[in-house]
């Protein structure tokens, strides 16, 4: 899986500027990076595959985003020689590094999760046109927070406080059942994106 089609964020723009009167284009832009940043965290809906060459002398490797103004924040799955290692068998316990206690070598998988950076300009396409509603909501959110602007507004901020969490755990429940349709219940929090 790889994401090779970016968009900017003019999508979640059009959708919040109705609600966010005389707030500027820019501001709304820049908010939507940051939102998207957050919600890619949040749901881990953000994934690539990197592939490494391990070696038996070798234990720690670096993870790389195969994107520009990306980050590696977790590790979702990691296959070694085609066999699904389970943890222990390696240790991603910081973003962006992995550690291999099998003395293991041959040709390995690491998925992934990802983040854009704050400050990042585009996103995958498919994510923002997927789950555009919701980054909307989140801008709304945050924006509506701020005080004393003309589009401050706190009790609207608070409704779309509790609908984007209630959005980001329906999604994230979503992304950890691959889409199933069989999913018995919400996404499970409590472990680490590091693998361990």
């Amino acid at each position: 899986m790889l994401h090779l089609d970016f968009s900017d964020f003019s999508l979640v723009q059009q959708l919040a500027q109705p609600e966010l009167s005389g707030c500027p284009r820019a501001t709304i832009t820049e908010t939507a990076a940051l939102v998207f940043s957050q919600f890619c965290e949040a749901t881990h809906c953000f994934r690539e595959h990197i592939d490494l060459t391990v070696t038996a002398d070798v234990a720690d490797y670096d993870l790389v985003s195969p994107h520009p103004d990306t980050l590696v924040v977790g590790v979702q799955m990691v296959q070694l020689n085609n066999s699904l290692q389970l943890p222990g068998n390696y240790i991603a316990d910081a973003p962006g590094r992995i550690t291999f206690t099998n003395g293991q070598s041959g040709n390995c998988r690491v998925t992934v999760l990802l983040k854009p950076m704050p400050t990042a300009q585009a996103a995958p396409a498919d994510l923002l046109n997927r789950w555009a509603e919701t980054i909307s909501t989140g801008v709304k959110r945050r924006l509506m927070l701020m005080p004393e602007k003309p589009w401050s507004n706190p009790q609207m901020a608070g409704y779309y406080q509790d609908e984007y969490e209630r959005d980001c755990l329906r999604i994230a429940a979503d992304v950890r059942n691959q889409f199933s349709v069989s999913r018995t219940g919400r996404a499970e929090y409590s472990r680490s994106v590091y693998g361990v």
